[in-house]
């Protein structure tokens, strides 16, 4: 690399691609401390590496749990030192005093109400407490996250422990636009895909064949006896396929393997418009640097001018990066045009703000699918879509220890309005289960299957059936439908398609039921 430097090759002419993400940030620390030149990485800007949005995390997680000392001693650091720019006093702040006084007052105090605020509010309420519009260069990074939480928001309720372990399974990992910045560019052969560089460097160009999926799933359709009794069977890929019944499967899949890496060989190598340098491992078995030792003696003895020592290939000569400085002083100065459709784009600055509104009512994504297509009138006299909220809440019952808290879930979720129509809803439930019939589905003496997918296959295409409640006791099988309506033919007929699918599964001894509720009816199938 700095050899490329002193031949002319501009820090800006030059992108680093790699096969896994999780060489990017190792690369990044060794420029900076050995090379010292900027690295532009869009991966590398990951939304957990902003301060800010840390802080807000970390605010969710102690109104969570404020036991969490993790949360709270990370929450306390950085708005002492990232938001007030104190001098680090640990001893001080999370020893010999109580770290919660060290945070705004607004906060401690407000604890109680903050919990009961919908989640987007409640991000931007914590902005506003914490002062995050002070930390400097975290806009794009605070942008990002609200427009991620927007998105979440539109499929996903507003419940604060959900997002939580949303962030920390998926949003984190979630990366910015790092802008136009001159620097060594770092991306990934995926995120390279389409771009054009001078130069590229191509490190760790050693990635196995098969890329490490030995525990990947193969979906096999079995041929031989007696697995063809199944359609479709989920086998663990692993060199022992090979003297198996799904021999061809095997084969098939690691030729897609290598097919799949070969090609990202190719994307790699074609990044490059006048320079690419690649390094390569010595030795090592079934990888794409075995590949390359093997092609590359070949390739020198065919093409003019290429040299292989043993070690080295090289071939043609380095480029230089082109004089746009030297070219731009030649042209002739250009007066600013008075078109505002040819003006040229200048990038702006833009801040991050919070404004205060009042929200007399904020409706959740589930309570809008109960009401969809009502009127204002039809949702005021009726309790929502009332066959729709039964459905929900049976479908949360396991046993009749279950019915208050799938009450107080519906209630949290917007399902169910207030608490005063809680009361006729619980009175409902239990006169539907003290049944006895009812009462013994729901004694906690059954293994449950509650609203489990059954996948079939139907015509060579794989289809789903989803049976509202599956029991399994002492080799008894009981399937029940919900049904809160009139009584009608056709649901006999989707009970009785559920039956048939357990019998193809192996089951035996199979009952079906469709429990008409609120007519107190069970109707055998």
């Amino acid at each position: 690399m700095q050899i490329d430097f002193a031949l002319g090759v501009k820090p800006g002419d030059i992108a680093i691609v790699v096969r896994e993400n999780k060489h990017i940030p190792a690369i990044a620390d060794y420029l900076d401390k050995e090379v010292e030149c900027k690295v532009v990485s869009n991966e590398a800007f990951r939304l957990e590496a902003s301060l800010a949005v840390s802080m807000l995390m970390n605010g969710l997680r102690y109104l969570s749990d404020a036991k969490n000392s993790i949360a709270v001693a990370e929450l306390v650091m950085g708005y002492q030192t990232g938001v007030l720019q104190q001098e680090p006093d640990w001893n001080k702040w999370l020893v010999t005093a109580q770290p919660a006084d060290f945070l705004p007052d607004a906060f401690v105090q407000q604890v109680a109400s903050l919990r009961m605020m919908p989640l987007y509010e409640l991000l931007e309420e914590l902005f506003v407490i914490f002062k995050l519009k002070r930390i400097e260069q975290e806009d794009a990074y605070l942008f990002a996250f609200f427009d991620a939480v927007t998105e979440y928001l539109q499929s996903n309720s507003s419940e604060m422990d959900a997002f939580i372990a949303y962030w920390e399974e998926t949003l984190c990992s979630k990366s910015i636009a790092s802008g136009e910045v001159e620097g060594i560019q770092l991306f990934s052969i995926h995120k390279s895909k389409g771009l054009e560089f001078h130069t590229v460097l191509v490190p760790f160009c050693d990635w196995t064949m098969e890329n490490g999926l030995h525990s990947q799933l193969v979906w096999c359709v079995p041929q031989q006896p007696p697995f063809n009794e199944m359609d479709i069977l989920p086998i663990n890929y692993s060199k022992a396929m090979a003297e198996s019944a799904f021999s061809a499967e095997y084969l098939q899949e690691r030729l897609q393997l290598w097919v799949d890496n070969l090609n990202l060989l190719y994307v790699a190598f074609t990044r490059a418009g006048k320079n690419l340098v690649v390094w390569c491992k010595e030795g090592d078995k079934g990888t794409v640097s075995e590949l390359m030792a093997n092609a590359l003696p070949q390739v020198a003895e065919e093409v003019d001018g290429a040299v292989w020592d043993g070690a080295v290939y090289e071939q043609g000569v380095r480029c230089i990066s082109e004089q746009r400085e030297e070219q731009r002083e030649k042209q002739p100065e250009e007066r600013p045009s008075t078109n505002p459709l040819t003006a040229k784009p200048r990038p702006l600055p833009v801040v991050m703000e919070s404004l205060k509104h009042e929200i007399a009512f904020r409706q959740s994504n589930k309570s809008a699918d109960f009401i969809q297509g009502m009127s204002e009138e039809e949702q005021d006299e009726r309790l929502i879509n009332r066959g729709k909220l039964l459905h929900a809440l049976f479908a949360g019952i396991e046993t009749t220890q279950d019915v208050e808290g799938a009450l107080e879930q519906l209630v949290r979720q917007g399902v169910i309005r207030n608490e005063e129509k809680v009361h006729p809803v619980r009175q409902m439930v239990e006169k539907a289960l003290s049944l006895p019939q009812v009462q013994d589905w729901y004694s906690g003496t059954w293994q449950l299957f509650n609203e489990c997918a059954i996948i079939y296959k139907e015509n060579g295409v794989l289809q789903t059936r989803r049976p509202d409640r599956v029991m399994m006791r002492d080799g008894e099988v009981v399937v029940v439908d919900f049904k809160f309506g009139k009584e009608h033919k056709k649901y006999n007929k989707q009970v009785a398609a559920y039956v048939a699918l357990l019998q193809r599964m192996g089951y035996e001894h199979i009952t079906g039921y469709l429990w008409y509720v609120d007519e107190e009816k069970i109707v055998t199938v």
